[in-house]
């Protein structure tokens, strides 16, 4: 015995227990004693998976300590006693198994945070916690769904997980890149009690989350929910009483686009911009906006299309996606004095975010070569960004005063204290100069201009060195 392992043990223990009945029976009964029958089963592995998540590390140098938790330890302790977890689960003790998963989630909720990537820079480990949380869900939905496990300690599981859900965690799973949905996991494991537990559960939830922005979530899952056990009366009427929201709404609104009732779409939305229009939601108004013209694009009225494009147009500051509808929309014959008036209207921005504005790829569009010099030409900052990008785009008769622009900003920008970052520039703008009529005679002078007064700047003569 002195000489016997583990191993020895285990493999007489076996062979002897295919044996003797006896010996069969006995060892059968200490088991399931032990593990199938005892609801302290999984005592033993919920402290280890505590003691797992108190796993640390120290982050400090030689005169200071500083300790996180040691996530490369906690997620291979996790993974192996959900392992065992699982083998509890095959003998039967679903209750003991759905217990070590929601410890698992538990523990999670007290220990992952920021602090993760805020302190430890050797990696990153939200894959491995990931994994851990599909692993713990599986187990989890795979316990509760057996028949061993009763009603009442579905409840019980369910509302530990509750307060969970109603922690930080499930937000810092998605906010930092876990790739688990702690919210989708919920209803499926309600799903696995009777259908008045899970209706009482939905509504719940829903009474504490009322005063949230968060609340059409828990109403979409209640929606959900009756549909799927054939309860589509009790779905519609919930969804009546949360029309207020926008999300419900949305579904209602799809629904009878679906079922091709677009007049009551339509009424639907109406409602729905009268809401938010007392709310002052404008990106809600928006949205119904454009939902609104997805409808009539299926009904194919051209009349109303043009009006709705026309006011998203302006709505979303000369949107390149309403003007392309717009032009597809108004007769040829009509279109200069339209797009004359709506840019009126609409009164664009006319300063250029560095290379581009809304009005500036109009005009480029529209070969308006007079009204794109202008709005170059009136760029008080980074007009050298303007010139380089739309050179290309502006008629001959304009090439002249382009490259007077060109030079003027070109000279300016190179008596600037030497700068490396500014030669690439530099090149850049005397390329674009080359496309214009009679740039590059134009290019190589300025070039000649500039080795002669900063030819000490080696960086700079290499990048003009081509003109």
């Amino acid at each position: 015995m002195q000489l016997a392992t583990r191993s020895d043990l285990f493999l007489f223990a076996l062979d002897y227990a295919q044996k003797d009945e006896r010996f069969n029976s006995e060892l059968a009964d200490y088991l399931s004693k032990k593990y199938l029958k005892n609801s302290d089963a999984a005592k033993e592995f919920i402290d280890r998976m505590r003691e797992a998540f108190a796993e640390t590390k120290d982050l400090g140098d030689y005169w200071h300590s500083y300790e996180i938790p040691d996530w490369t330890e906690i997620t291979s302790q996790a993974d192996s006693i959900m392992d065992e977890a699982r083998k509890l689960l095959a003998v039967g003790n679903a209750y003991a198994a759905a217990c070590i998963a929601v410890v698992f989630f538990e523990q999670l909720q007290d220990t992952y945070s920021e602090d993760v990537y805020d302190y430890d820079e050797e990696g990153d480990y939200a894959y491995d916690v990931g994994t851990n949380c599909e692993k713990a869900e599986q187990l989890l939905f795979d316990a509760m769904s057996d028949k061993a496990i009763d009603d009442s300690q579905r409840s019980e599981l369910l509302r530990r997980l509750d307060k969970v859900a109603k922690s930080e965690l499930p937000q810092t799973l998605t906010e930092y890149d876990t790739v688990f949905d702690f919210d989708e996991m919920m209803p499926q494991l309600m799903a696995t009690q009777s259908e008045e537990a899970t209706i009482a559960m939905l509504d719940e939830q829903i009474s504490q989350h009322v005063d949230n922005n968060d609340l059409h979530k828990y109403v979409e899952r209640k929606i959900e929910y009756l549909r799927k056990i054939g309860k589509d009366d009790l779905a519609d009427a919930e969804e009546q009483k949360h029309l207020i929201l926008p999300d419900i709404r949305q579904i209602v609104v799809n629904r009878l686009v679906e079922q091709k009732r677009y007049d009551e779409a339509l009424d639907c939305i109406d409602e729905g911009i009268d809401v938010a229009q007392a709310g002052e939601e404008h990106s809600t108004i928006s949205g119904w906006k454009m939902k609104e013209l997805e409808i009539y694009q299926l009904m194919g009225n051209k009349e109303k299309q043009t009006e709705l494009c026309r006011e998203l147009f302006i709505r979303f500051a000369g949107a390149m996606e309403y003007y392309h509808k717009l032009k597809a929309l108004v007769p040829k014959e009509e279109w200069k004095p339209f797009l004359g008036k709506l840019l009126k209207e609409a009164d664009l921005d006319r300063h250029m975010f560095f290379e581009s504005s809304e009005l500036a790829n109009i005009y480029k569009e529209e070969h308006d070569s007079e009204h794109l010099f202008q709005l170059i030409a009136s760029q008080e900052s980074d007009r050298l960004y303007a010139l380089t990008s739309y050179s290309q785009y502006i008629d001959k008769e304009y090439a002249e005063n382009m490259l007077e622009l060109f030079i003027e900003d070109l000279r300016s920008l190179a008596s600037q204290a030497a700068n490396t970052k500014n030669y690439p520039r530099i090149r850049e703008a005397m390329e674009s100069m080359q496309r214009l009529k009679g740039g590059i005679i134009a290019a190589h002078r300025l070039a000649e201009e500039f080795r002669t007064i900063y030819h000490r700047r080696t960086s700079m003569m290499a990048e003009i060195s081509k003109f």
